[in-house]
């Protein structure tokens, strides 16, 4: 994968507005020592962010994702709770936002940092246009997670949501001596 990518689904059309959005991001990417500017854009609906080794791209489009793009997301322990409603908003979602970070090296060259500052500008921007436009589900393209637009903003305080960032699975064993037992596996995870 050569981006960091959020897709915000919503099943109504939302007037998007990006014009003001740089400046809260800054604000929230202060902590981190990240500061971005905006690049200039004739299209509204779209915003190019250029910063210390990355670039951030956050645009609106009319439309659905195709359902292929979700694969087991509903599978998460993170989406069981919600698996009626998102399955439900998969269904009838007409427009997504879809913020996406681009590192300016490859992922197997970054360091853990680089990559980790990657995330957390990711998760600031998407939290920001997830509070300003209230979408019904979001989709963390990286761990593919599925939640609800109320759920993800229940994570906005958190700069590094970790449950949501990395999906651990577990999986039933049996150990030596013939006792259950359960493992967890991450993709990406040495």
């Amino acid at each position: 994968m050569s981006r960091i990518e959020t897709a915000l689904l919503y099943v109504d059309h939302p007037a998007v507005a990006f014009s003001k959005l740089v400046t809260k991001l800054n604000e929230r990417l202060e902590q981190f020592d990240v500061e971005l500017s905006a690049t200039h854009s004739q299209d509204p609906s779209k915003l190019v962010l250029r910063g210390p080794g990355l670039r951030v791209l956050i645009s609106a489009k009319y439309g659905a994702l195709p359902a292929e793009s979700f694969g087991d997301a509903l599978e998460s322990p993170l989406s069981a709770p919600f698996r009626g409603p998102l399955s439900e908003t998969l269904v009838r979602h007409k427009m997504h936002v879809m913020v996406s970070v681009l590192p300016a090296v490859a992922f197997s060259e970054m360091t853990a940092g680089q990559y980790l500052i990657a995330t957390r500008v990711a998760h600031a921007a998407a939290t920001l246009v997830a509070e300003w436009h209230q979408p019904a589900a979001v989709h963390w393209r990286q761990s593919n997670q599925l939640i609800t637009g109320e759920k993800y903003q229940s994570l906005a305080d958190d700069p590094t949501p970790w449950a949501l960032l990395a999906q651990a699975k577990i999986i039933p064993t049996i150990t030596e001596n013939g006792a259950d037992a359960h493992d967890i596996y991450m993709d990406g995870a040495r």
